[in-house]
């Protein structure tokens, strides 16, 4: 998944693989994943790579862009388990933003403020369809294993 302003921000969220991959059957060991993001375009890049996210919050991730092409949302905000990532649909007249929140392990080193590291990401109906797309594409390759 990746989100790129006109201004040269970019936002990337891709899956590495299993944290724990010879566990398959446990409901949480098996489906915890690799989660990499890349930031580009900001005061310095930034890469981190954690087990943030299970494999069904990524298809929650996939299943919220979906409601924000359809206009079906119901929540504005989407949060995880791990709270390493979040995203909310900031809406400003006939614009869309998505606002990427990171946070522990997945926050910037360079970044020196209290809590959450924040930014807004003005997103088209294009992009979010490509995001989706990426997503479902990486649950193909990683996903959910054992009970959920």
């Amino acid at each position: 998944m990746k989100l790129v302003t006109t201004s040269g921000l970019s936002f990337s969220l891709h899956v590495t693989g299993y944290q724990f991959p010879n566990s398959t059957k446990d409901e949480y060991d098996s489906n915890w994943i690799n989660v990499t993001i890349i930031l580009v375009g900001f005061s310095e890049p930034w890469t981190s790579n954690d087990p943030s996210l299970l494999t069904w919050e990524l298809k929650s991730l996939a299943d919220w862009l979906g409601a924000i092409l359809s206009g079906s949302m119901m929540e504005n905000e989407i949060r995880f388990m791990e709270p390493n990532l979040a995203f909310q649909l900031i809406q400003r007249g006939s614009e869309k933003f998505i606002r990427t929140s990171l946070d522990l392990e997945s926050k910037p080193e360079w970044y020196l403020g209290d809590g959450a590291f924040s930014f807004d990401l003005e997103v088209n109906d294009e992009q979010i369809l490509n995001a989706i797309e990426s997503l479902h594409s990486q649950l193909e390759r990683f996903p959910g294993r054992g009970e959920h």
